[in-house]
């Protein structure tokens, strides 16, 4: 019987987290962050910040018993200790992500938050399911997987992705006082989320009034829709960036405006015909977009970081110029542009000027 319980716990804790953890990694959508970097912080989540999390919540909450009783620390402990230590021990990975160049933007960080946030959850719930069930029994584990599968594993994940929202909120910001705000908003954001799910469920236990219960679940219900419309906020303004990003950039020569108002709608950009045959089409929206978050980033940054994300700019643009045949080497050193445009004007389609049919493609 308890070796059926482990394997019911398993399934129950591993797959819905992945379901989740894939739907949120499709969201992803103008700029996927590498799958095996987000696996990597589900991981965390799942074995780092559970198990630092736990260790350090139990030295706490002995401590708390020790000096104002097992009363008191049977309060504290989920509601205070555990959020404390939980949301900070989930998200160390992004403190280190957010140096990279490829996290970009607010998007970014939810997807790195929620990734770790679902890691954490399924540890905990594979650990609930099996104590549940070996000691109230099956029917009890499975009222308990219901629950923690639709509303605690989501506590994990919204916190978690709050937080990394706020720090691709400060990612690419102006000034220092962006690093003063910016996270101790999101870790506020965070243990907010999790205490007022952690006090709901225990005076809940403590008053045997399951209503209590049930009104944070609905509550739950709304933090829920409220971080994935965060979510899409984040998306339309990734959109709005390619765009008119691209717009500057078609101006100034670099690809076709056409291209510019396809490459930053998500189902325009992956239909065929727009692009012309012989041009990966693949890698060409990835160098176009990255152009646009580069250019937008750099916009937003100064000094060293800014200079950085320039050379990128110029990296991204040359790649984009080259794909559509405008150039035919590489960049010399020192940042130019490769060959200069053919005689008679124009980038690519022939003498007489135009972009010509190599670049415009097909049917746009």
């Amino acid at each position: 019987m308890f070796l059926f319980i482990v394997v019911i716990a398993v399934i129950a804790g591993v797959v819905p987290m992945l379901g989740y953890l894939g739907f949120i990694y499709w969201l992803d959508r103008y700029e996927r962050e590498p799958w095996w970097l987000v696996a990597l912080v589900f991981l965390w989540g799942a074995l780092g910040g559970a198990g630092f999390g736990c260790c350090i919540n139990t030295a706490l909450i002995s401590a708390v018993g020790g000096v104002f009783g097992p009363e008191t620390a049977n309060w504290v402990g989920p509601v205070v200790v555990a959020p404390v230590v939980e949301e900070v021990t989930k998200v160390v990975p992004l403190f280190g992500l957010i140096f990279l160049r490829s996290f970009d933007n607010q998007t970014d960080g939810i997807i790195y938050g929620a990734a770790t946030g679902l890691g954490f959850a399924m540890t905990e719930n594979i650990s609930y399911f099996i104590n549940v069930g070996t000691s109230a029994g099956l029917a009890a584990m499975f009222v308990n997987i219901l629950v923690r599968t639709c509303f605690s594993a989501m506590v994990h994940c919204c916190a978690s992705a709050s937080w990394g929202f706020m720090l691709g909120v400060a990612r690419y910001r102006h000034g220092f006082f962006r690093w003063i705000v910016a996270p101790p908003a999101g870790y506020l954001m965070a243990i907010t989320i999790h205490a007022f799910w952690n006090g709901s469920a225990t005076f809940s236990s403590f008053k045997g009034d399951l209503t209590i219960q049930a009104g944070a679940c609905v509550a739950m219900l709304g933090i829920i829709a409220t971080m994935f419309g965060l979510t899409q906020l984040s998306l339309f303004l990734e959109h709005r960036t390619i765009k008119q990003m691209l717009l500057l950039e078609a101006q100034e020569g670099t690809l076709p405006q056409a291209h510019a108002l396809v490459v930053p709608y998500y189902l325009k950009r992956r239909r065929r015909g727009w692009l012309a045959s012989g041009i990966p089409q693949e890698r060409y929206v990835k160098a176009a977009t990255l152009l646009a978050f580069r250019r937008h980033q750099a916009s937003q940054a100064s000094g060293e970081i800014q200079a950085s994300l320039l050379e990128d700019v110029a990296r991204y643009r040359h790649e984009v110029r080259l794909l559509l045949g405008q150039v035919h080497a590489p960049p010399p050193p020192g940042g130019g542009w490769g060959a200069p445009p053919p005689q008679g004007g124009g980038w690519g389609g022939g003498a007489g000027g135009g972009w010509g049919a190599a670049a415009w493609g097909g049917a746009l």
